[in-house]
């Protein structure tokens, strides 16, 4: 059995997605930085490592235009709700 959300609880949902996504991207941006500050010369294997680091890294930015994206669209239904868009009158509706 799913609960239907409320909208401002999705936006609330998708918000706290955003921030976990954001600290995901700035976490994988960081190690990735570090590992460039610790490791000048790179042989086969930290050339692997870094290529794991950018992986990761590329996938968490992925990741966080996604929840941007659906952060977005939260926000601009929440504001079209406001606004009473898309909403017939109540004689057409069933």
């Amino acid at each position: 059995m799913t609960t239907k959300l409320e909208p401002k609880e999705k936006l609330a949902d998708a918000t706290r997605q955003q921030q976990a996504a954001q600290a995901t991207y700035q976490s994988a941006t960081n190690a990735l930085a570090q590992f460039d500050k610790r490791h000048a010369i790179l042989n086969a294997e930290l050339t692997d490592k870094r290529r794991a680091l950018k992986l990761a890294q590329a996938q968490a930015l992925k990741v966080l235009h996604e929840a941007q994206e659906v952060l977005t669209f939260m926000d601009h239904e929440i504001y079209a709700m406001s606004k009473q868009w898309g909403r017939g009158h109540d004689i057409y509706r069933k």
